[in-house]
Formats: C-alpha cells, sequence, structure tokens
C-alpha cells in the first residue's frame, strides 16, 4: 500500500502510483470522460465537490465503473487534464 497519500474532499489518493477509485466513492464528484482510448479505458478527468477545485486527470473504465487517478496534480479544465492523462 502506498504510503504517500493527499485526501482530497474525503478520498485519499496515492502521490507515487496511480489511485483505483470506484464509480460509488465518487458519487458526489464529477467524472467526464473524453472518446479517446487509453489503458483499457478512456483518458478523462474528475473534480471534487469543492467550490473552485481544478479537475484531476484520470482512465475511466465504464464497464467496470473504476477511475485510476493519474495524480493529485489538478488543471483548469477537464480537456486539459484529460491531454495529460493521454500522456502519461
Amino acid at each position: 500500500m502506498s504510503k504517500q497519500k493527499r485526501t482530497i474532499a474525503g478520498i485519499p489518493l496515492n502521490l507515487d502510483k496511480p489511485t483505483e477509485l470506484s464509480f460509488d466513492e465518487l458519487f458526489h464528484w464529477t467524472i467526464w470522460q473524453f472518446p479517446r482510448k487509453k489503458g483499457g479505458g478512456m483518458v478523462g478527468a474528475i473534480r471534487p465537490p469543492i467550490e473552485d477545485h481544478g479537475w484531476l486527470p484520470v482512465i475511466v473504465h465504464v464497464k467496470s465503473q473504476q477511475v485510476h487517478v493519474l495524480t493529485d496534480k489538478h488543471f483548469d479544465t477537464p480537456e486539459d487534464a484529460a491531454a495529460f492523462a493521454e500522456t502519461e
């Protein structure tokens, strides 16, 4: 288990590797999926229910209802976060 974590809106995120979360864990978060395939899913972004918080880059796996959060670095737009996800 990762020892380096940062908690955002009650969700602990790994700082040294991707964090795997379920759609249920992200119930109050916004999940944005971009139509580009990567890693068996689609690149995308999530945003916590915090006013003016940025978007986090993710890979969204719709069939398994899982999201892989790639980093705790946030971006101003979901498009920018998805572009980062494409490069990781």
